[in-house]
């Protein structure tokens, strides 16, 4: 919140600048990433107290503006170095651009009172707050209206009166490269940059100016400047060198200096294994056992028995291990043993007769016959198990698309993602993550992982 009141506090000296100063001015704050948000307080403020931020700013002076606009974003650019992150970084360097720009606007008008400025110069910010105030506007919308205002500006910031014919940086890219051995181009976008001798130096490093026109300057950088082991800002220095007129040729040079940061990203962006789980067909030893037993009844006559064995569902019998492991057999009965013995089954075949005669009418009795068999076997059963597989580990890197074919019979898969920044990604089908994308198509079974550009994954 403190931010917030300060920069309100701030905006009411803004209200009071010529139309031109104020559009062009609002153009280069658009610029800047962190002020977006800027603006967006603006017409937050700008909504709720318009007439009481005007009469505040009645005698306000250029200078008190420029200070207390510089102080805020001063604060910013601390808070967000302090912060120690990527973004963080990308924030205080643009701050520190508009800081460099503020100040130049302020020099052409120091010492100048608002007070007396036309009511038509004062409403220039008040069409832009009318456009972004609509009420049916989404975030994302309202964003886009930003980016409409600010289009335009660009060339005229350089000439507000006062710093007519001064060059002025308004953004440049990439803020993102790879510590490789290759030399890279950045490129530097404002006003009036043509017009100057130009050089951009990392250390004792010179970049080599390969173009210039009004609104851009293109610089190709050696290797070496980005050449750092690990993740790190490099700090360059640009000069815009405007030579004095010749009709004062005892004036000297004027040097307009802005400094940028570039982070050097190792193009390594970390490592990976893969995981797989497949179902696969298993062979099952099952132990079976089976008894049979048959009595003949008295008086009764010969019987032949025949006993079936067969295997269990989805199995088949392993002829080699079938055993007759018992047997009783009574004195006139017979046993055969084994027959029809394959894979699908076997049978165990005897005969059971009676020990002695029966009399007439029933007068005495024979022996009963009797046939107990035991018959132990393996059946082979067919079956499947799913199995964890490790397939492959390796590293990624932000410049090369990496694809994965699976296996057919898989089932699932975890691929794990360890990244340079300290944190792991568990992926198990098609997904999107800050840093990387990933497909899966489960007609073919291949995994596609895809970096995204570095600019978008560190902002």
């Amino acid at each position: 919140m403190w931010l917030v009141t300060k920069l309100v506090r701030d905006i009411d000296s803004w209200l009071h600048l010529t139309n031109l100063q104020q559009q062009t001015l609002l153009g280069t704050i658009l610029k800047s990433k962190f002020m977006t948000l800027f603006l967006s307080i603006f017409v937050l403020a700008y909504n709720s107290s318009n007439a009481q931020v005007v009469e505040m700013a009645t005698s306000a002076t250029v200078d008190s503006v420029i200070t207390k606009l510089t102080n805020s974003v001063s604060e910013i650019i601390s808070e967000a170095e302090a912060s120690g992150t990527v973004l963080g970084f990308s924030i205080a360097t643009d701050a520190k651009i508009l800081i460099q720009n503020i100040e130049a606007l302020g020099s052409g008008l120091s010492g100048k009172i608002f007070s007396d400025l036309t009511r038509a110069q004062q409403t220039a910010f008040e069409n832009a707050a009318s456009l972004l105030s609509e009420a049916d506007y989404s975030a994302e919308q309202r964003l886009e209206q930003i980016e409409l205002i600010s289009k335009g500006f660009g060339a005229e910031l350089s000439r507000l009166p006062g710093v007519d014919d001064r060059p002025l940086i308004l953004s440049y890219g990439p803020s993102y490269i790879f510590n490789t051995d290759a030399a890279y181009d950045i490129t530097l976008n404002g006003s009036l940059l043509n017009s100057e001798r130009a050089d951009l130096t990392f250390g004792a490093t010179p970049c080599k100016l390969i173009s210039s026109v009004e609104s851009q300057l293109k610089f190709t950088c050696p290797a070496e400047i980005f050449s750092t082991g690990e993740n790190e800002w490099v700090s360059g220095r640009i000069n815009l060198v405007k030579p004095a007129p010749w009709y004062t040729f005892w004036k000297d040079e004027t040097i307009f200096q802005y400094t940028i940061g570039v982070m050097a990203i190792q193009e390594a962006m970390g490592e990976y294994s893969l995981k797989v789980w497949e179902n696969r067909p298993t062979a099952l030893r099952v132990a079976r056992s089976q008894k049979n037993n048959y009595r003949n009844g008295h008086c009764k006559g010969n019987k032949s028995k025949v006993w079936s064995y067969r295997p269990a569902t989805n199995c088949s019998v392993d002829v080699t291990s079938v055993k007759v492991t018992s047997k009783h057999v009574s004195s006139k009965s017979t046993f055969e043993g084994l027959i029809n013995v394959s894979s699908n089954g076997f049978q165990t075949r005897g005969k059971i007769r009676n020990n002695g005669q029966c009399g007439p009418f029933g007068v005495g009795k024979d022996g009963r016959g009797a046939l107990n068999v035991t018959v132990k076997w393996f059946d082979e059963c067919k079956s499947s198990e799913e199995i964890a597989l490790d397939i492959d580990t390796g590293s990624l890197s932000w410049q090369e698309d990496k694809s994965f074919e699976l296996p057919e019979t898989m089932t699932k898969f975890v691929l794990t993602i360890m990244q340079k920044n300290g944190e792991t990604k568990v992926v198990n089908g098609t997904s999107s993550e800050k840093w990387f994308a990933t497909t899966f198509s489960p007609d073919s079974k291949i995994l596609t992982f895809k970096p995204r550009d570095i600019e978008r994954a560190f902002n």
